[in-house]
């Protein structure tokens, strides 16, 4: 055995390092025929039968050590940047694949280098193995690939781990191309893939699609995607960083979902969409991500024909970034939606509209502490937050500033809560700031809409609080007095001492009891108070009943005008009626004395 071999064997011994360290500076195995390595000169006695102690006390055979991890330079490959590795690598893959002694699991190393493939690189697993294709990092390990795809996998069953590497392409091609496809059948994989980057040697040889997963919820960690260049709204290539897809017929024909995605850590640049979701995908979520430069960040449609035309669950995105010129976040037909805090920006305005959340067709969303950057230029159209045909949905403690365009539109949708927003500066905007708020089953509160920063009490929904307290009403107010209650009684609604304190975009509240009904007002055992002036243009109710007793510490006016009235003396103890001409013209004492201007009459006798 060369001296060479013997040092390297010494010092695993000595050391208990990782045999895989030995495998890569040795390029190759030991040839058990004459104890040559793979891919070099040195001859000697047959050692793989040898035994070796690696890190733990058990000794194995020298053979059984390599077993652990192949190398695509076991097969040949040199990945020097200059050597087509195509076949060498294509073996590796191939034998891992369908080589009974890797049924139960085994990696593929990619050695540092750049490895050129010419064509795409391909396996299928049938006995539910679990495969792992690992490299040295995505700045040591390239798979440079110059045809139509890159890795594509099929696997039934068991688990696929993508990790340390980078796939690369180097020409321009015209067809669809995609840098990883995996596909699982029955939807019963467990894929990772974890420090991945995903690009071209330039952006305008970059891969068309990143990484698409059919049937299968990856969970990926520190992907990077440098995809094909986006074109603002007019691609004519459907291209997408990262693709999910589930099945596209009823889940009722087996278990066909794609379970579960989670993309976190990862960052997508270019093509028309970042992250492209259809068909039965039971749950993505998506955190501490960006989306950049695109027509569409998140894109979810499950009311189309194809390629999404199954059910779609549950879409969480949480801490992220998008840039986008059509929609930051879009989806159609959801059970769920659930985004929060974070950052959209108009990328590349245009004549085309912009939305940066836009949830349609749907039900149960929530859209909470996320902050816009619009363009505000006339001639580019731009809103905010958008819910069309949706139901049951709350829009909470969004920020946009610069927009050209309403901040929030809920137009044609039923049992929404828009409350707490802000908007500010719609320089090429004058309309209403929020769009559906007199819609049925539609409440809109406290959200301040203004292009000056200011409160405004005549826009931004049908109920605003200012920073004084007063409270502004666009229509009518239905009050129910249990609700508003006080700390004294627990009933009642209090006003606050100044008259018309609670006002609508007109003049002062108009309050609706009961409609047409038989109604009463507070708790039956305690007194309705109204402090200050109280007129009454109209009560429209065929009675109403006072089951407690109504004090007012001002007059009671009979008319609109208060012409005439009735009020408390309370110094004198006198109740008195009056009217503006004359005056007070009638009062009686709390002991039953009686003050008349002007003449009294008695059974038809002054």
């Amino acid at each position: 055995m060369p001296d060479t071999m013997r040092q390297q064997f010494d010092t695993l011994k000595a050391n208990q390092d990782d045999l895989h360290h030995i495998s890569v500076s040795m390029q190759g195995k030991l040839n058990s025929a004459n104890g040559s390595r793979v891919g070099g000169t040195d001859t000697g006695t047959d050692v793989s039968n040898g035994v070796a102690i690696g890190g733990g006390p058990v000794g194995r055979s020298v053979a059984a050590h390599f077993s652990d991890i192949v190398s695509i330079a076991d097969y040949g490959a040199k990945c020097d940047g200059t050597t087509d590795d195509t076949a060498s690598a294509q073996a590796a893959i191939t034998d891992v694949s369908t080589n009974p002694k890797y049924a139960h699991g085994v990696r593929i190393y990619i050695p540092y280098g750049v490895c050129l493939i010419s064509s795409p690189l391909s396996f299928s697993t049938l006995d539910g193995r679990s495969i792992s294709i690992r490299g040295s990092g995505i700045t040591s390990s390239t798979l440079r690939f110059s045809g139509t795809d890159g890795l594509v996998i099929s696997m039934q069953g068991g688990g696929l781990d993508i990790s340390d590497l980078h796939v690369q392409r180097s020409v321009a091609s015209g067809v669809s191309n995609q840098a990883l496809s995996v596909t699982a059948p029955h939807g019963n994989v467990q894929a990772v893939v974890s420090n991945v980057q995903i690009d071209g040697t330039n952006q305008a040889v970059a891969w068309q699609t990143g990484a698409v997963f059919r049937n299968i919820g990856p969970q990926i960690n520190h992907l990077y995607v440098n995809g094909f260049p986006n074109s603002n709204g007019a691609d004519t290539v459907d291209s997408y960083a990262i693709g999910i897809f589930g099945a596209l017929g009823p889940t009722s024909a087996g278990n066909i979902y794609a379970i579960d995605a989670k993309i976190v850590n990862s960052v997508f640049v270019g093509s028309r969409t970042g992250i492209r979701i259809g068909g039965a995908v039971q749950g993505v979520f998506v955190t501490n991500s960006e989306a950049i430069a695109n027509d569409y960040g998140i894109y979810w449609d499950s009311t189309a024909t194809a390629p999404q035309n199954a059910v779609a669950e549950l879409l969480l995105v949480n801490n992220f970034h998008v840039n986008s010129h059509s929609s930051g976040i879009y989806t159609a037909g959801m059970n769920q939606v659930s985004v929060h805090d974070g950052l959209i920006l108009h990328y590349a305005p245009s004549i085309d509209q912009f939305y940066g959340v836009n949830i349609t067709k749907g039900q149960d969303a929530t859209v909470s502490g996320l902050q816009i950057n619009g363009d505000g230029s006339a001639g580019h159209p731009e809103t905010f937050i958008r819910l069309g045909s949706y139901s049951v949905a709350s829009v909470i403690g969004n920020k946009s500033l610069t927009l050209n365009g309403p901040s929030i539109d809920v137009s044609g949708s039923a049992y929404i809560s828009v409350i707490g927003n802000t908007s500010a500066n719609f320089p090429n905007y004058s309309g209403d700031r929020i769009l559906g708020c007199n819609t049925t089953n539609v409440m809109c509160v406290a959200n301040n809409m203004d292009n000056t920063f200011a409160f405004s009490e005549t826009t931004g929904g049908n109920v605003g609080i200012s920073a004084k307290g007063n409270v502004n009403v666009k229509g009518k107010a239905l009050f129910v007095p249990q609700v508003f209650s006080n700390s004294t009684s627990g009933y009642g609604f209090n006003v606050g001492g100044q008259p018309y304190n609670v006002m609508t975009s007109t003049g002062p509240l108009n309050v609706n009891i009961c409609g047409s009904s038989n109604c009463t007002i507070g708790n039956p055992s305690n007194t309705v108070s109204i402090l200050g002036a109280m007129t009454a243009q109209t009560i429209s109710a065929a009675s109403l009943k006072l089951s407690g007793n109504l004090y007012s510490s001002g007059k009671v006016c009979l008319d609109a005008n208060c012409a005439r009235y009735v009020y408390e003396d309370a110094p004198k103890h006198k109740v008195k009626i009056g009217n503006s001409t004359n005056g007070d013209v009638f009062s009686i004492d709390d002991k039953g004395n009686v003050l008349v201007k002007g003449s009294l009459t008695q059974n038809s006798n002054p």
